[in-house]
């Protein structure tokens, strides 16, 4: 079973993804980790790489071959990344949503050391804004997708005002169902 992740910034997709793995015992993947690396060999924090990637192509192009080589390899993993359900159509795809104050708080909160523009919960909310604003318009002219448009996932869950442990228990009982419905088709 291959399990992706998408879902809005600040949202607890890492988190959830660590988890499930750990439960579970399959390998985790993270774009944002992926293209955090590509930023910092680029010597560019992570709000410039997404600039960058509006005219680079090789931003994404190295990205999306990354996801397709291992959903081609490999089984029992989570992909965590924006869109990484298009890459990997295989998979049981998730959502997780926030709203932009809690996602703020949560990435503020990170203190992450590649994102230093973060320097008060008002220029995180704003400076998340315009990365989505960025993404959304680059898988729009690039891929002609929308990441947020629920009908891409299997589930789709509000983490708002979850912790991730609930997160990824309703995701593992998500997947079972699915399971279930797919066993039966093929028995009947």
């Amino acid at each position: 079973m291959i399990i992706t992740i998408a879902g809005d910034i600040g949202a607890g997709k890492s988190t959830v993804a660590s988890i499930l793995s750990r439960e579970l015992g399959f390998n985790n993947y993270s774009c944002g980790r992926f293209q955090r690396k590509i930023a910092e060999d680029r010597g560019v924090p992570i709000l410039e790489l997404a600039e960058i990637a509006k005219t680079d192509p090789t931003v994404d192009e190295d990205t999306d071959n990354w996801q397709v080589e291992i959903g081609k390899k490999e089984d029992n993993f989570v992909m965590e990344g924006r869109i990484s359900f298009h890459f990997i159509p295989n998979s049981y795809k998730v959502y997780l949503a926030v709203s932009p104050e809690e996602g703020g708080k949560r990435v503020y909160k990170s203190k992450r050391p590649d994102e230093q523009a973060n320097t008060t919960l008002k220029a995180t909310i704003d400076n998340n804004r315009i990365r989505r604003e960025a993404e959304l318009y680059r898988y729009k002219t690039t891929y002609n997708l929308d990441p947020t448009d629920e009908k891409n996932y299997d589930l789709v869950i509000d983490t708002t005002k979850l912790p991730a442990v609930e997160v990824a228990r309703r995701i593992i009982e998500g997947m079972k169902k699915r399971a279930h419905r797919l066993s039966r088709k093929v028995i009947e």
